[in-house]
């Protein structure tokens, strides 16, 4: 378990977070930055968490990523989090 202090973390998400098919079964993220004095830190990168369960780790300086093998036709609910220096 993991705790952290809320002056650690952002206190807004990555803005503008969209989704875009690439195929059937692929599907490209894309998300926005995070707004000025909201960041409590310097952003090192962003989480990418798939159906509350699978994360992928991307560098501060991507802004997208494309998750493949997914089901056709299945429902995802895909949730974004940043990492600043301090937590």
């Amino acid at each position: 378990m993991r705790i952290y202090l809320l002056s650690t973390v952002p206190t807004r998400p990555p803005q503008q977070v969209q989704g875009k098919n690439q195929s059937s079964t692929n599907l490209l993220i894309t998300w926005g930055g995070i707004r000025a004095g909201h960041a409590q830190g310097k952003i090192i990168g962003c989480n990418v968490y798939v159906n509350n369960d699978t994360r992928h780790v991307v560098g501060a300086g991507s802004r997208d990523i494309t998750l493949t093998g997914l089901n056709k036709y299945a429902p995802y609910t895909v949730e974004i989090s940043a990492n600043t220096s301090k937590g």
